[in-house]
């Protein structure tokens, strides 16, 4: 058989038994049954206006009102028609949802062990068990979806650098390696970017240490240029994207901070939000034995639970048992909660071991210090001294929460080492695999062995039980199926890890050959992983609804859409600055994002979440969501509207005075300006009975009104302040606009009858969709060249 049609032949089997897992897995994905996933729901909803008006108008929106009172859709649902790369990742995406970004997962990491030179058996064993990593499909489950395809884009940026630094295919690097940065801004998740950036960056300073002292500077002179090159070119097309984001960066809560009243970093997230989900220090253990902490927080426990069989002997009605037995509260490790543990098999812990047994260290090392830095970073503030010198002097560390997520990053340096490993044991004499499998039995055994006679010690319990309030007896029950959780865990890891030491004990022995031995290790790697993803995901749990399906649509909703005029906001009382759901159907006075404007946030905290009513007037917000069944939709009678005119100027000299005057100013005749950095013609207009301002046409990125006053005025409205785009026009000529009252738009409006217009015109996006497009006719141009140049090769070899 030719050469190169054998692997080819290996790939497509690889590829083949993939999709029949992914089938099986996920088969209800297949049958257009739908995960009910709470953030999937949350995005849906917060992009619902711009999606919308894209269907409608085939424009893009760039600003929605319906999530937080008004914000840029740059971070929530934005098409830029100039990136081809984000289109090229939505080809990729051709499979159901959750499947989509499992496969890419399995594509993006066997595309990086071919490009570490690792055969087409290991790259599947490495590949599809990264894709059904636990801790990526628990992710996904909870609609994380960003997230994993930025973690399966990820070992494709690495995978060109490989192939640039390490077997100096220059061109080819060059193509993988812009198409790996490109796919990940694609993905949306600017933290795994960041981690992956990070990650190439200990790739590229290892390597560079090693060519440097082989005194081979030509070849690290010429790497270095290249990779320079491919990273910023890679960047191009998602420049517009990444443009409105860095814009609108410092106007969010990750930006600077402007009050200076309250105890709070000056700039990006506080370390107290930024480190609430830190991994414990030995819960990092779940690497080992995945219920050392009793797994999620809400865990279904079966019949013959402890606590099943507690609640039975203390009389409680069967149905309120099983009720109660769905959702345990089974986690007590440091996180506020968790959907589930880190682990990604007790095989690749075992392979880690034998990797640094089997190689020398300079080809691994890479990922030794990768796997290390990450698992410190994701301690959070269990680590502080560490992390704290990063969030506090290290550039972008400062911008993201949920450290706990750079997990994810120590999974792909685990299983990447683990593949290294393996595929060097094979290579080795028979004397040396011998000792090698040896000492990983013996380590492997031990680290397995230490976490077990620890946790005979460790007490199960934490200072959220407390907060359950439940019966002492109810709660010894669950502290006992704690400990058994953990004990049923680290005998199963101890069996795994015995069918591991003995398939290579049988392929030394030559009882096994060596595809055969690596085909016995996939399958029990996957058998390992897939019973713990059972725990988190099973065909009953899907619903046979649409996504749209799944937003709650309710009485009250109906009656507040029954009013005639759509043009004023709605204050769901229900957790309303962590839900989106209001947004789908209504303009929202709340909403859900890791990324709200800061003065918004500030607002919040100050007015909104004290009742202030003067603010809820001022944003326009006519009805009430009470969640109460006596009367579930309240109306509001003494909202400001749209747009109204103002006879007093409140004049204040800092964001901390301006915040405070809301307290006190009359919400229907005072604009509150700070004069130190807006100023205004006068202190007092006028405004008489006949002066009115009408809202006569709405696009969430244009608004026209009708004013009328006698006299000049300054008019205010229920919109958003936001300088980085909105441009005022009154009668067609461009005019200034200023803030009021905190985070409204104000307007000088001369006497008479008039025209006034805000767009959203952001250079950003304009602009920067004609750089995208650029760069990306240059990335596919790169990717195509390679590509050709790589089977012109292939064919003067065949």
């Amino acid at each position: 058989m030719n050469k190169y049609k054998q692997p080819l032949i290996a790939h497509s089997l690889a590829f083949g038994v993939f999709f029949l897992i992914l089938f099986v897995f996920f088969k209800p994905s297949f049958e257009g049954k739908l995960l009910p996933q709470n953030d999937v729901l949350q995005g849906l909803s917060s992009s619902k206006e711009a999606l919308d008006f894209r269907a409608e108008t085939g424009e893009e929106a760039l600003w929605t009102n319906s999530m937080f009172s008004g914000m840029p859709t740059y971070i929530i649902n934005t098409h830029y028609s100039g990136d081809w790369v984000m289109a090229f990742n939505y080809k990729l995406r051709f499979l159901p949802i959750i499947t989509d970004a499992v496969f890419i997962n399995f594509l993006g990491f066997y595309i990086f062990l071919l490009c570490l030179g690792v055969s087409p058996l290991i790259c599947f064993l490495g590949a599809s068990s990264y894709a059904f990593a636990p801790f990526s499909i628990i992710s996904a489950e909870a609609g994380h979806i960003y997230k994993i395809l930025a973690v399966g884009y990820l070992p494709i940026f690495i995978g060109g650098l490989v192939l640039i630094l390490k077997r100096q295919k220059y061109l080819l690097g060059a193509a993988v390696t812009t198409l790996g940065v490109g796919l990940s801004f694609a993905s949306q998740h600017y933290q795994i970017v960041f981690y992956a950036f990070l990650l190439g960056g200990v790739y590229c300073v290892v390597k560079g240490i090693e060519l440097l002292l082989a005194k081979q500077i030509p070849t690290l002179a010429k790497s270095a240029i290249i990779i320079l090159f491919t990273i910023a070119l890679g960047f191009g097309p998602g420049i517009g994207r990444t443009w409105g984001i860095m814009e609108y960066n410092p106007y969010s809560i990750r930006g600077q901070k402007e009050l200076k009243s309250e105890n709070k970093a000056t700039s990006g997230l506080d370390k107290e939000y930024a480190f609430a989900w830190s991994q414990g220090v030995w819960e990092t253990m779940t690497l080992v034995v995945p219920n050392l902490y009793g797994g999620a927080s809400g865990q279904e426990l079966d019949k013959k639970s402890e606590t099943y069989q507690t609640l039975r002997k203390n009389n409680i009605p069967t149905s309120n048992i099983k009720s109660f037995c769905k959702n345990v509260p089974t986690y007590w490790g440091d996180q506020p909660f968790t959907a589930g543990p880190v682990y990604f098999g007790i095989i690749f812990v075992a392979l880690f071991i034998l990797c640094i047994f089997s190689m020398p260290k300079q080809q691994y090392l890479w990922l030794l210090v990768g796997a290390v830095f990450f698992t410190l970073l994701a301690l959070g503030d269990n680590f502080s001294t560490f992390n704290y010198f990063l969030f506090d002097y290290v550039p972008m560390f400062n911008k993201f929460r949920a450290v706990a997520m750079a997990l994810t990053i120590t999974t792909f340096c685990f299983i990447g080492m683990a593949c290294l490993g393996l595929n060097a044991f094979f290579e080795l004499e028979n004397d040396k695999k011998t000792v090698v499998l040896k000492k990983t039995a013996l380590w492997s055994l031990g680290v397995l062995g230490v976490v077990y006679l620890f946790g005979l010690f460790m007490s199960f319990t934490n200072d959220k039980d407390a907060t359950y309030k439940l019966p002492e007896w109810l709660l010894e029950a669950i502290i006992s199926d704690r400990k058994s959780m953990f004990q049923k865990d680290a005998f199963r890891s101890l069996f795994f890890i015995g069918l591991l030491l003995t398939a290579l004990y049988l392929y030394i022995k030559n009882t096994l050959s060596k595809n055969v031995t690596i085909i016995v290790i996939a399958a029990v790697a996957l058998l390992d992983i897939m019973m713990i993803n059972s725990r988190y995901i099973s065909h009953d749990k899907y619903v046979k609804k649409t996504l749209d399906e799944q937003v709650p649509f309710t009485a009250a909703d109906r009656q507040i859409l029954e009013d005639k005029d759509p043009n004023f906001r709605v204050f769901d009382l229900n957790n309303p600055f962590n839900n989106a759901l209001t947004s789908y159907h209504h303009k929202s006075i709340g909403g859900y994002h890791g990324a709200k404007m800061q003065r918004y946030q500030d607002l919040i905290e100050r007015h909104l979440s004290q009742n202030n009513q003067k603010v809820l007037d001022i944003l326009n917000c006519k009805y009430i969501l009470t969640n109460q069944a006596e009367q579930p939709v309240f109306e509001r009678r003494t909202q400001n509207g749209n747009a109204w005119f103002v006879k007093n100027v409140t004049t204040v000299n800092s964001p901390d005075e301006e915040i405070e005057a809301l307290n006190t100013f009359d919400q229907y005749n005072d604009a509150v300006v700070d004069v130190s950095k807006f100023k205004t013609s006068a202190t007092t207009y006028s405004k008489d009975e006949s002066a009115s301002i009408k809202l006569d046409s709405y696009k969430p990125n244009h608004l026209t009104y009708t004013a009328t006053n006698t006299g000049n005025g300054l008019a205010l409205f229920s919109e958003i302040y936001y300088a980085a785009g909105w441009n005022a026009y009154i009668d067609g000529k461009p005019t200034n606009h200023i803030r009021c009252d905190y985070i409204l738009r104000g307007l000088e409006v001369p006497a008479g009858t008039h025209k006034i217009e805000f767009k959203f015109e952001p250079v950003s996006y304009h602009t920067g969709n004609k750089i995208s497009l650029i760069a990306s006719i240059l990335v596919f141009g790169l990717l195509l060249g390679a590509v050709g140049w790589e089977v012109k090769k292939g064919l003067k070899k065949a």
